[in-house]
């Protein structure tokens, strides 16, 4: 299996022909040198940061235009794990070298630099090169949010729906189904909670590739905040923390009685308690780019009694497109915070209501 450097290389390579053909027409040999400096320097960039934090970055080599020149506020570079902490919308680098770039979070205007040196700039929509005559975009990769960046986030957010769907909703799992009382799919037996925690474990595990990819369960965010499940990168400072609920009703099968009957308070607890672990992991670790995840197991289920062992098509998809709201909405308020995912369990329904 290639490693995630040598399929960078290989996007690269794919790539190579549009914008190169367009660099070495306007800048000649030189900008062609300029560009093999700059790709190095994108992708190793690219590990430290979180695209989806910014609206734009622009990247380039000059050596007629600096940004030391033109703004006083600027920060020269060489640890590029730095760039963790820059909290702005915009953010624009020059490179000096392969270990060292100025960053400022002024606003450039590229066709200032194009006369002399192409520009690289990175929005959420598009990705592309500026040159003197030429605009050339880059197609989107998918797995990744660029062309030049590991698959880190983006990956994990397609791991977990195809979960959702795959797995989950007709828990097509040895873990749900050991979580789940009967084969009718109406009620959790007590405690589901590690079960549907492996379950995620294991598939992300299996799903997710990476050189020093690790995903680990019940990790400490700090000295009193375990969260279910962490998503590390090898090589990267980005981090997934994974916060697990589940909704409906757990069954005890000796005393038949209902041990737990969680509704979508549950699932807004379980946000105020991502949030929290968000703000403690922070402070743990400042320079890393962490995005926390909210899944919901949801297996609530209309008009059940402790006697219920078969359900109607109508009471049992009851809930499945019954979105859950958040409020507070961390998911639209903070940056770190992904939209919640519901995953809901689909029963096993009688033919008919009669």
């Amino acid at each position: 299996m290639l490693n995630k450097e040598r399929d960078i290389n290989t996007i690269k390579e794919m790539l190579s022909s549009d914008y190169t053909s367009c660099i070495h027409n306007d800048y000649g040999v030189v900008g062609i040198n300029n560009l093999k400096m700059t790709l190095e320097v994108i992708s190793n960039i690219f590990k430290f940061i979180n695209l989806r934090n910014f609206s734009s970055i622009i990247i380039f080599n000059s050596d007629s235009y600096k940004l030391s020149d033109k703004f006083s506020t600027y920060s020269t570079i060489n640890n590029f794990a730095h760039l963790g902490s820059i909290n702005s919308d915009n953010l624009v680098i020059q490179i000096n070298s392969l270990d060292e770039i100025i960053a400022t979070t002024s606003t450039v205007t590229i066709s200032e630099i194009t006369p002399t040196d192409f520009v690289y700039q990175y929005t959420p929509k598009r990705e592309m090169f500026h040159t003197r005559t030429s605009i050339c975009d880059l197609p989107k990769v998918p797995g990744t949010d660029s062309c030049f960046a590991v698959s880190t986030f983006k990956s994990l957010e397609e791991a977990m729906s195809h979960y959702k769907t795959s797995v989950v909703r007709f828990a097509d799992c040895l873990h749900i189904k050991t979580a789940l009382h009967s084969e009718e799919r109406i009620f959790f037996k007590p405690h589901p909670e590690h079960l549907l925690r492996d379950s995620m474990v294991y598939f992300l595990k299996a799903r997710l590739r990476g050189e020093g990819l690790e995903v680990r369960p019940e990790q400490a965010v700090d000295t009193s905040h375990p969260v279910d499940v962490k998503v590390t990168w090898g090589f990267t400072n980005h981090i997934a923390l994974i916060e697990i609920k589940w909704l409906g009703k757990s069954l005890n099968n000796d005393t038949l009685t209902f041990t737990s009957n969680y509704t979508d308070s549950r699932a807004r607890d379980g946000a105020t308690q991502l949030a929290e672990y968000l703000d403690a992991n922070a402070i743990q670790v400042p320079n890393h780019n962490t995005i926390g995840y909210l899944v919901v197991f949801d297996l609530r289920r209309k008009s059940t009694k402790i006697d219920t062992t078969q359900i109607t098509q109508a009471d049992g998809y009851w809930y499945e497109d019954k979105e859950i709201t958040y409020n507070p909405q961390y998911h639209i308020t903070r940056k770190d915070f992904a939209p919640p995912t519901r995953m809901f369990i689909t029963p096993q329904c009688i033919l008919n209501d009669n």
